[in-house]
C-alpha cells in the first residue's frame, strides 16, 4: 500500500493534473478577492450612485437599481460600500471557493485518479492477485483524502494572502476550536464528494461518468433543482421540506456561513442540530459508505 502511495504521489508531482488544479484554484481565489475589492472602491460606489439616479426611458423596458426617492447614495451609504471588512476568515473561505468550486476540482481529480490506472492498464498488474485489491483501493482512498486536505489548505492560505494584500479586515475572529472544526468539516465535505466521484468511476470504469457527477453534484446544480422542486411541494407535503434540510447542499450552505456559528442551532437547523453536528452526520455517512463500498464491492469486480 505504501509503495503504491509513494508511486502515485510521485506521478502526481511530476504530472500536470495536480498543478493545473492548483492553478485553477489560485485563479478563482484571486479573481474572487479582486471582485470583492473592486466592490469597495470609490469607482464602484459612483457606479451604484449613477445607476440609482437613472430613470427608465419612455419607451421599451429596462431594469434599473433605484432608491425609494430616486436620489443618489448619501455619504454614509458610500462609506459602507467602501469598507474593506469581511465577516470572518472562515466566512471568506466559504464564499470565495468552498461552495461549489473546490468540490468540483477535487471530484474531477478523484475521478481521473480512479480511472487512470484502468485506462493505462496498470491496474491489471496490480490487481492480478486478489490479495492486493483491498490495499489498492485503500491506498487510492487515502491519496484522495490527502488531496482534499491539501487543496483545502491551499485555498485557505491563498484566500488569507489575497485579502491581506488587498487590505481587508474581519469583523469577527473565530476561536481555535471554531476555525479548525470548520476546516475539518469542510475537509469531510470535500472528501465525501471526491469518494463518490471515485466510486462512480470505479463502478462504471469510466472517467466520464465521474466527471459528469462532479459537474452536477458538488457544484450544487442538481441540489438546487431538488430544492426548487421541494419549495413547490413543501406547502402540501411538509415532510418534503424537512427532508430537504438533510440534502448535502443544504448542509453545505450552512457551513458556508463560517465557523463562528458552527455550534449554534439556528431556526433553520434540522431537528435542532447545529450545522457542525448535521454536517458530521450527513457527510460522515457518505464518506464511510463510499469507503466501505470501494473496499468490498469494487475490489471484487473483474478488471
Amino acid at each position: 500500500m505504501f509503495n503504491l502511495l509513494r508511486s502515485d504521489v510521485y506521478r502526481l508531482v511530476r504530472g500536470k493534473m495536480l498543478w493545473v488544479g492548483l492553478s485553477f484554484l489560485a485563479l478563482v481565489v484571486v479573481g474572487a478577492a479582486g471582485l470583492v475589492w473592486f466592490a469597495t472602491t470609490p469607482e464602484f460606489a459612483q457606479m451604484v450612485s449613477e445607476q440609482a439616479q437613472q430613470k427608465p426611458p419612455q419607451s421599451g423596458m429596462s431594469v434599473t437599481i433605484t432608491t425609494p426617492n430616486n436620489a443618489g447614495l448619501d455619504a454614509e451609504e458610500v462609506q459602507v460600500l467602501n469598507e474593506k471588512t469581511l465577516g470572518s476568515r472562515t466566512y471568506s473561505y466559504g464564499n470565495t471557493f468552498m461552495v461549489g468550486f473546490l468540490g468540483l476540482i477535487v471530484a474531477v481529480l478523484a475521478a481521473l485518479l480512479a480511472s487512470s490506472d484502468f485506462d493505462t492498464g496498470f491496474a491489471k498488474n496490480v490487481l492480478a492477485g486478489r490479495g492486493n485489491r483491498r490495499a489498492y483501493f485503500a491506498e487510492k482512498l487515502v491519496l484522495i483524502a490527502a488531496l482534499c486536505g491539501a487543496f483545502l489548505l491551499a485555498g485557505m492560505l491563498l484566500s488569507d494572502a489575497a485579502y491581506a494584500v488587498l487590505g481587508f479586515s474581519y469583523e469577527r475572529t473565530e476561536t481555535v476550536a471554531e476555525y479548525w472544526s470548520w476546516a475539518g468539516l469542510s475537509w469531510l465535505v470535500l472528501t465525501s464528494y471526491a469518494f463518490l466521484a471515485a466510486l462512480i468511476a470505479w463502478a462504471t470504469r469510466s472517467k466520464v461518468a465521474g466527471v459528469v457527477f462532479a459537474a452536477l453534484v458538488p457544484t450544487g446544480f442538481l441540489g438546487s433543482m431538488l430544492l426548487s422542486a421541494a419549495a413547490v411541494l413543501a406547502p402540501a407535503m411538509p415532510l418534503v421540506g424537512d427532508a430537504m434540510q438533510w440534502l448535502p447542499l443544504s448542509v453545505q450552505q450552512r457551513l458556508a456561513a463560517g465557523g463562528t456559528g458552527l455550534f449554534e442551532a439556528g431556526a433553520s437547523a434540522a431537528a435542532g442540530l447545529s450545522p457542525a453536528v448535521q454536517g458530521l452526520i450527513v457527510f460522515g455517512a457518505i464518506t464511510v459508505a463510499c469507503a466501505a463500498l470501494a473496499l468490498t464491492v469494487c475490489r471484487r469486480r473483474d478488471v
